[in-house]
């Protein structure tokens, strides 16, 4: 009656019986337990006497239904009888076992588990008075297959002049076989340890329960709580439940004593939980909806921006050469915004220009949207993050059962996402212009070999280039035509742009203004130059394209795979987050990631 079981942290009626009782005489999983028995040298005399008194009144004691076998070892380990129901096999062979040569221990327990098998209730009881001497496998190993094998084991210590090491790699075994350790000074405490191993049986309980309909075939969060006196014992373990018939008259069920050993510690449900395959298949087409809304969006409000220009008139883009800026004007209305005419959009756009101005972020976003080529304002551009995040945590809702988590992942991706992707645009834009500069440089160059002046060469690219060139030299132009001095306004474009290769040639047009000369010959020796430059760029990014792409795979792999291993199988990961030395691998596995990163980027990034 004092038994309580979650599924999920959800209360579920289960029937309890003590197994082995006359209501339930079979259990419902077959049980089996191996007497390992040291039986070195070191063990002769009161050691091995008072062991086989221990293990006979073990075999006598022992539950009927479970079976019973008997291993030694020494110089080298043996099973001496089979896992049986017969006890007469193992009582005849217990008597006849002497104590001499070395200690193969870890040899023993790997005969114990092979003994076994991989199935049912298994547990080893083992006595030892001394550390390995003679086994051919080694420690670690032997831990790990006790703990993958999932079966128990009881430990009793025999004390000796060894008894630290010996303390240290019994208690290992006990740790990974999940059992008690007994330590024993002399004969009587062996048998008294015996006698508390028969015991662990005589307490067994049996949970059956059954499984409701909609977590048949997902991972569930098993705990089980039992009341003894005023104490409280309770487990949690992870289950795979069967996949079941809903129509099917009776609904299979799942034993406590079979529940796997997967994650012993405090699963829980709250901690991104998987979803199983049906609710998947049923949120994906809104998934889908919604990251096509999201493209859309994006594209329309900057396709609405750099639409401007084709819809301006033939007179306005005549009229343009003498502003202040080439561009055409945004808007017709001063309170209309790329993203729309409507009250809502004028209201977000002047909220958000309000914030840039508080904060001081305008200049330096003005700019990166100038070189990404989207004719935007900083406070249209903030909107437009805004957006993406209510859109990243609407999707983020929908998948991770925190919504505190949800929200604050959704903010991340609105900051970042559109950032990344406008200095991916800059980046090709001014990749674009930098490629053009060499057929520029030299209609330049031919233009004032031809007698005109700087500006009216600058003219004929503007009108005869190709974006993003000609746009930029138009900008220049028009300062120009204001009274700003040339050079001034080409370093302007060099600064809008962010090319280094222009600010050169810039810095050789003002030594030419200043001292004379052919400027017509400095261009085109500047040309030649920045032509042989991205020529040996090219090459360069071509051998370090191997090593730039195995940066990108070993950065993000390990994110890769644990947002995979979220969705999938979040328990397997809940320690990191949980734990404190979880925690702490977490952070130390994130620095040495983005130590790693960057080691790796600068190796890569070779300046020409």
């Amino acid at each position: 009656s004092s038994v309580r079981v979650r599924l999920d942290g959800v209360d579920v009626p289960a029937e309890v019986t003590v197994v082995g009782t006359a209501q339930n005489a079979a259990p419902a999983a077959e049980r089996s337990v191996v007497l390992l028995i040291d039986t070195s040298g070191s063990m002769k005399g009161e050691g091995i006497e008072g062991a086989k008194a221990a293990a006979g009144g073990y075999v006598t004691a022992l539950q009927k239904d479970v079976k019973l076998g008997l291993a030694t070892f020494a110089d080298k380990a043996q099973l001496m009888v089979k896992p049986t129901l017969d006890r007469s096999s193992v009582s005849t062979a217990l008597a006849s076992i002497e104590a001499r040569g070395e200690t193969a221990l870890y040899d023993g327990v790997r005969v114990s588990l092979d003994a076994l098998g991989p199935t049912g209730q298994r547990r080893i009881l083992l006595l030892s008075d001394g550390v390995d001497t003679a086994s051919k496998a080694t420690a670690g190993p032997t831990v790990d297959a006790i703990r993958k094998s999932g079966v128990g084991i009881d430990v009793v210590a025999f004390q000796t002049a060894d008894s630290e090491k010996l303390g240290k790699q019994l208690a290992d075994i006990t740790r990974a076989g999940r059992g008690r350790l007994y330590p024993a000074a002399d004969r009587v405490a062996v048998s008294t340890a015996f006698d508390d191993a028969v015991l662990s049986y005589d307490s067994e309980l049996q949970v059956t329960l059954d499984v409701p309909a909609r977590m048949a075939g997902r991972d569930v969060s098993v705990r089980i709580d039992v009341g003894v006196g005023d104490e409280l014992l309770s487990d949690t373990r992870v289950v795979q439940m069967s996949k079941i018939d809903v129509v099917a008259p009776k609904p299979p069920t799942v034993a406590a004593g079979e529940v796997p050993v997967a994650d012993a510690s405090n699963a829980s449900a709250s901690f991104a939980r998987a979803p199983d395959v049906d609710t998947l298949r049923n949120i994906l087409p809104g998934l889908a909806l919604l990251f096509a809304g999201l493209a859309i969006l994006f594209a329309l409000a900057v396709g609405t921006a750099n639409s401007r220009r084709s819809d301006a008139s033939s007179v306005r883009r005549v009229l343009s050469l003498y502003t202040l800026s080439s561009r055409p004007k945004m808007v017709e209305r001063e309170d209309a915004t790329a993203l729309g005419d409507t009250r809502i959009a004028r209201s977000a756009v002047e909220l958000a220009g309000r914030l840039v101005e508080k904060r001081g972020i305008g200049e330096r976003l003005a700019l990166k949207l100038d070189r990404a080529g989207f004719a935007l304002r900083p406070s249209e551009w903030i909107v437009l993050q805004a957006l993406v995040a209510m859109v990243a945590f609407v999707l983020l809702a929908l998948i991770l059962p925190k919504i505190v988590l949800a929200l604050l992942l959704g903010l991340v991706a609105g900051l970042v996402l559109p950032l990344l992707f406008l200095s991916f645009k800059a980046g090709r834009r001014q990749q674009a212009f930098e490629e053009s500069m060499p057929d520029s440089l030299q209609l330049m160059a031919g233009s004032l070999q031809s007698g005109y002046s700087l500006p009216q060469a600058l003219d004929a690219v503007m009108r005869e280039g190709t974006e993003p060139m000609s746009g930029e030299l138009g900008r220049a132009l028009a300062e120009s035509r204001l009274g700003v001095p040339i050079e001034e306004a080409l370093e302007h474009l060099a600064t809008r742009v962010g090319s280094k290769d222009f600010g050169w040639l810039v810095m050789a047009i003002r030594i030419q203004r200043e001292v004379g000369g052919n400027l017509a010959e400095v261009m085109t020796t500047v040309g030649e130059t920045i032509r042989a430059r991205s020529r040996l760029k090219r090459q360069v990014r071509a051998l370090s394209a191997e090593g730039r792409l195995s940066a990108y795979i070993l950065t993000g792999l390990p994110v890769f795979i644990g947002l995979i291993l979220m969705l999938i199988r979040p328990d397997y990961l809940k320690p990191l987050v949980t734990e404190p030395v979880g925690r702490g691998m977490l952070l130390v596995a994130l620095s040495l990631v983005t130590a790693g990163g960057l080691w790796m980027r600068k190796l890569i990034n070779v300046e020409v």
